[in-house]
């Protein structure tokens, strides 16, 4: 399942350390689900899957607090319903760096974290894509 030699499995992690996948990549309700829904308590750290720069840092509606980073080569993650986001827009980001808190802002039934990982805009199924895959 790997994308090409910009995207090894290596090369990313899953943004929190113990969680439940409440929702999987694919169809959902007629629509797309792009990402992956992952559970965890209120306030638990959510960690950047790989090195880049925040691209984007704030309130997008749907999403609620969001956070998008672009890791090069077309690739980025998105982190979206935090609670709290805990980096700015233009800051380098490492890996495993904690950028925010599981919430459930804007468009969120309980409390997880929505996961994509996009390369040139579109998006794959981070089940597929990170070292050990579900």
């Amino acid at each position: 399942a790997q994308i090409d030699n910009q995207l090894r499995r290596s090369d990313f992690i899953w943004p929190l350390a113990r969680f439940e996948v409440s929702s999987h990549f694919g169809r959902r309700r007629g629509r797309l689900h792009a990402g992956i829904d992952l559970r965890a308590v209120r306030g638990t750290q959510i960690r950047a899957s790989a090195a880049g720069r925040v691209k984007f840092s704030g309130y997008n509606r749907g999403y609620g607090h969001m956070i998008v980073i672009d890791h090069g080569a077309g690739i980025e993650t998105a982190y979206a319903h935090n609670q709290r986001n805990m980096v700015q827009q233009g800051e380098r980001v490492q890996q495993g760096m904690t950028i925010a808190t599981v919430g459930n802002s804007g468009n969120a039934t309980g409390y997880h974290v929505h996961f994509e990982i996009r390369r040139y805009g579109r998006a794959l199924d981070p089940a597929r894509q990170l070292q050990a895959g579900l």
